[in-house]
């Protein structure tokens, strides 16, 4: 059973302490309740968001020379500098995972 499971289950144990159908509520046990909640809403807003996954060399050619970059006479592909650029502007915008791809 994972963590989150674990966590799923304590909480809905913890809620059914709490009966508000029949009136009942257990001041102390609902205290830990909404404390476990906040607790596991800070640790979910804590965790670093998923990345998107870096662009491929071969994604950046084509959206580059869809906008106006040309590859040199004599040369098969961009620079690999280009390639470095464009992955340095994404890491800084936080838009996608660095690293080369080939």
């Amino acid at each position: 059973m994972s963590a989150a499971t674990d966590k799923h289950h304590a909480l809905r144990s913890a809620l059914a302490r709490n009966d508000f159908s029949q009136g009942k509520l257990n001041f102390a046990s609902f205290a830990v309740d909404v404390a476990m909640l906040l607790a596991e809403r800070d640790e979910l807003a804590a965790a670093p968001a998923a990345a998107k996954p870096a662009l491929t060399d071969e994604q950046i050619k084509n959206i580059l020379l869809a906008h106006g970059f040309t590859i040199k006479a004599g040369l098969s592909d961009l620079k690999p500098y280009v390639y470095e650029a464009v992955r340095a502007i994404l890491a800084a915008a936080g838009s996608t995972t660095p690293g080369a791809q080939p």
